[in-house]
């Protein structure tokens, strides 16, 4: 597909708020509660972060095998199908 040539600039109506890099293209402050800094992190820190998503990931995936093993129970009980040792 070819790029899509813009031969001139529209006009923005003066009662339409515009941005505030609508002249320089570049935001003057960031989005969220820490406006206007970037916090760079350490390697120290993002090998920490990278091993605590792990183990939510880990947590997750074991909440969801006994979410669905329990909802299996529940069904097995309803349609009376479970053997007596199961609970």
């Amino acid at each position: 597909m070819p790029a899509k040539v813009i031969d001139s600039k529209r006009v923005i109506p003066d009662h339409i708020e515009k941005p505030d890099y609508w002249k320089t293209g570049h935001p003057r402050v960031n989005i969220g509660p820490q406006s206007q800094t970037v916090e760079v992190k350490s390697e120290e820190a993002i090998e920490k972060m990278r091993k605590s998503c792990f183990l939510a990931k880990e947590v997750l995936a074991a909440a969801m095998a006994k979410a669905k093993v329990m909802y299996g129970l529940m069904i097995c009980k309803v349609m009376g199908v479970c053997g007596s040792s199961s609970n």
